[in-house]
């Protein structure tokens, strides 16, 4: 009895937990019908929120649907995906603006301010530009002088080569007094006079440093040449002052003079260059017309810097010897920092007049 209702009870549970098999089968084939499509067994988020906003907007509230390109709209801004491409896009183009703002606007800006500066026709009622009809005549300088054509390298090309010689313009700018420096750079670039380098200076040879007389002796040992600098000629300036007031041979106190720190120091070095590097410094010229040099051209060495568009015999030498800046205006050079450095300026005037040629002759054929 306790047997068979006790079986009874675990048929009547099993009954409960698991249904017939009939019952299986006909729920089975309700729920996954191979006629539907899988897709319609899919549910995402967005469909649920869709019918239930659907419900809201046809609740009796009496609010309005919304269109359906909006919906869409709202779907789209609300992806995940979309966000996170917002993002990057954004990014890049914060950073080509940035960009354009600090690096490529102003140099094009540059640009075209140094064309137009350039171009001959801007001001029709200017009469020349700065250096264009008058130069300043100094008779105690050198203004150009030519460097040795046996002293430029040629062009070896189609020549034997057991008759190839290395021969080397070696070009060293503002020494001022560094000797032992100077011999360092030399041994560095392994200067051979013999095998035909040539060494030439870009002034200011001496002053500041500790050894000017050993520079000018190493330059006159190796037969270098070198252009005059604002340092040599101001020195040069102020031994012709001292001899004027006979001060050269005299002694200065440093404890009674009247001069400056910087003064002293160039009239101790005015009064310690000897006749003979005196009158070398003397021969060396504002500008070196070095000449044609092979795969670069036209080569002028000087100190400072040159007015474009101006012939190199009517060159300012004070402004060669001391321009860092031009206007672009006027053209005026200038020894302060402030303006437009005069080597940005240089490249631009080949460019300017090949345009400014090629305008004028595409306007003459019509």
């Amino acid at each position: 009895m306790a047997a068979a209702d006790f079986q009874s009870g675990f048929q009547s549970d099993a009954d409960e937990d698991f249904p017939p098999a009939s019952t299986l089968h006909s729920s089975y084939s309700r729920q996954y019908q191979p006629s539907r499509p899988l897709i319609e067994s899919a549910r995402n988020g967005w469909q649920s929120q869709s019918r239930i906003s659907h419900r809201h907007s046809s609740s009796p509230s009496g609010e309005a649907e919304l269109p359906k390109w909006t919906q869409m709209i709202q779907s789209i801004v609300s992806a995940p995906r979309f966000r996170r491409y917002a993002l990057i896009y954004l990014s890049f183009f914060i950073v080509a603006w940035l960009g354009w703002r600090t690096f490529l606007s102003p140099r094009l800006q540059e640009r075209n301010s140094i064309l137009s500066s350039l171009d001959p026709d801007s001001r029709p009622g200017t009469v020349g530009r700065f250096g264009a009809n008058s130069m300043p005549q100094f008779n105690d300088l050198v203004h150009i002088q030519k460097l040795n054509p046996d002293l430029v390298p040629v062009d070896l090309a189609g020549v034997d080569a057991d008759s190839k010689k290395s021969k080397r313009l070696v070009i060293v700018g503002d020494v001022h007094g560094c000797k032992e420096e100077l011999e360092k750079l030399l041994e560095k670039v392994k200067f051979n006079q013999k095998g035909g380098d040539h060494l030439i200076f870009v002034g200011d040879m001496i002053n500041k440093g500790p050894d000017s007389i050993g520079v000018v002796d190493l330059a006159r040992q190796y037969s270098a040449s070198s252009v005059r600098g604002n340092h040599e000629d101001r020195i040069l300036l102020r031994r012709r002052e001292m001899i004027r007031t006979k001060s050269l041979g005299e002694l200065d106190d440093a404890t009674t003079s009247d001069h400056s720190s910087r003064e002293l120091s160039e009239r101790a070095l005015a009064r310690s260059l000897s006749d003979e590097q005196v009158q070398w410094l003397e021969k060396c010229p504002v500008i070196l017309d070095v000449g044609q040099v092979p795969n670069m051209g036209q080569v002028v060495v000087v100190h400072a810097g040159l007015v474009p568009e101006i012939a190199l015999e009517k060159q300012d030498p004070v402004s060669v010897m001391t321009m860092r800046t031009i206007d672009l205006d006027t053209h005026v050079p200038s020894s302060k920092k402030k303006g437009t450095n005069w080597a940005k300026v240089r490249p631009y005037t080949l460019l300017s007049l090949l345009y400014h040629a090629r305008s004028r002759a595409s306007e003459s054929r019509y």
